[in-house]
């Protein structure tokens, strides 16, 4: 397999973490960073060096207010480009006309053991209703104060339904389109952020389904689980852990218990990209989606 060329755009704390897994990649012989930090080997200043280089595979994983401006750029320079855009695609509805690459947004969750194993339990299942959640504490995120992260700024991150969006994805991912029923976003913590830190809200399915997902950055207690009902069996499923457990009236209880690394999950997302096999990826579009389901929550909250 001949060896490639990966440029990483922004080198913050999910650019480090692309960064060290990439050198663990053998086909990868060559990482060059785009950033305005100093002291970084293979550092890149000049957006106009990019086309130079001519890398293989693009991750961006700068602030989210800049994928718009990033992307755009590469799409007018490159063709046939493999494009990784970290979640989520964008802060505001923005389409780029004639995508002329192969762009994909970093939903790694969707790699997660536990989601592939709900994902594929589902099947021909009708789901009475299933709720969602994920709460976390902000300032234990990053080494840095979190004043000093992107997350502290609304301008730069988007807030909670975009820093926390992968659940929002996957309940897409899981169910289908979702249509909003009721949503809640505000500001419960004394956390010294000035945007919301709390969300809920309902969802409806084509199949009238009803999924709830509740968001929060205040928990001291990290939590990431799934509770699904369906006419004849419940599920919980630990994302955090790997447990997952299902009851049912008929069986016995069963009990499974996934060992695994989440950094495996952004591994594996790079590895589906070298080999173009991109099924189980969050394609551009399916991003977009995303995207649109938090510009309809924003809405009606």
């Amino acid at each position: 397999m001949p060896k490639r060329k990966v440029l990483i755009i922004g080198y913050g704390t999910i650019g480090k973490r692309y960064h060290k897994i990439l050198k663990k990649i053998n086909v990868i012989n060559k990482i060059y960073i785009f950033t305005s930090q100093k002291n970084i080997d293979k550092r890149i200043s000049k957006f106009d060096e990019i086309k130079i280089i001519n890398p293989d595979l693009i991750i961006i994983s700068s602030t989210t207010n800049t994928h718009f401006r990033y992307l755009k750029k590469l799409n007018s320079l490159f063709i046939n480009k493999k494009i990784l855009v970290e979640k989520p695609l964008f802060l505001k509805l923005k389409k780029i006309k004639h995508i002329k690459n192969y762009v994909f947004v970093g939903y790694n969750l969707r790699l997660h053991p536990v989601i592939k194993f709900v994902k594929n339990w589902l099947k021909n299942k009708k789901v009475l209703s299933s709720e969602i959640y994920c709460g976390s504490y902000l300032p234990n995120w990053r080494k840095r104060p979190y004043h000093k992260t992107s997350s502290y700024n609304k301008q730069l991150s988007g807030g909670i339904l975009y820093e926390l969006s992968h659940e929002i994805d996957y309940a897409r991912f899981l169910f289908g389109n979702l249509k909003n029923i009721n949503s809640k976003i505000c500001k419960v913590s004394d956390l010294k952020i000035k945007h919301n830190d709390y969300c809920n809200v309902t969802f409806k399915t084509k199949k009238n389904s009803i999924i709830s997902i509740n968001l929060n950055y205040y928990s001291l207690i990290s939590k990431r689980f799934i509770i699904l009902d369906t006419k004849k069996e419940s599920l919980y499923a630990d994302l955090i852990s790997g447990a997952v457990r299902i009851k049912s009236n008929s069986l016995k209880d069963k009990n499974i218990k996934f060992n695994f690394n989440l950094e495996d999950t952004y591994k594996e997302q790079i590895l589906l990209l070298i080999k173009n096999k991109f099924k189980e990826l969050c394609s551009y579009f399916d991003g977009y989606e995303t995207l649109k389901t938090i510009e309809l929550i924003k809405n009606k909250s």
